[in-house]
């Protein structure tokens, strides 16, 4: 009975550190967090970002009033891993592969953009851009809404997607 009692012991034990070995490794490597945001941006290239809640885009009225002109989409990029990591590249992607951003951006850092850990980045395009794009888009598609995400690709070639999708 004591050899049955020591060696269900030591098969807890082994369990144990094998799953904290597990949990060690899934998160000592880079954790980017996407979010996408819908907002404003101001003559003066000053921005306000407001969550997305459900597939729909809404601003409020005071956005207006406090001169912000432009409609824009943003992403925002959050180191939540141990590793810092660098931001090679952000889209705009509608349903069915296409893929829109800007280069030589004015709405967030130059690419690439290394994001120490805890750091966190924006990037955005205005609303006028998406909008080109969208029509094409929804012109080939036969009208209908199509469901759209933010992608950033980061050094090691992975791609991340943002949790927010919306229709446009």
């Amino acid at each position: 009975m004591a050899n049955f009692v020591i060696a269900l012991i030591g098969l807890i034990a082994a369990v144990v550190s094998l799953a904290w070995q597990a949990v060690t490794f899934l998160l000592s490597g880079i954790r980017p967090k996407c979010n996408m945001r819908h907002g404003v941006i101001n003559p003066g290239r000053q921005y306000a970002t407001y969550p997305i809640e459900g597939r729909q885009l809404r601003l409020p009225g005071s956005a207006v009033s406090q001169g912000f002109t432009e409609e824009a989409l943003f992403v925002t990029v959050h180191n939540a891993g141990r590793l810092p990591f660098s931001v090679n590249n952000w889209h705009l992607v509608l349903e069915g592969g296409v893929r829109t951003g800007v280069l030589n951006n004015p709405l967030g850092p130059s690419l690439p953009h290394r994001l120490d850990v805890g750091e966190e980045a924006t990037w955005g395009i205005e609303m006028s851009q998406v909008n080109a794009v969208v029509t094409a888009w929804k012109h080939q598609r036969g009208g209908a809404s199509v469901p759209a995400w933010m992608e950033v690709q980061v050094g090691n070639g992975n791609t991340y997607k943002s949790k927010q999708i919306v229709d446009l």
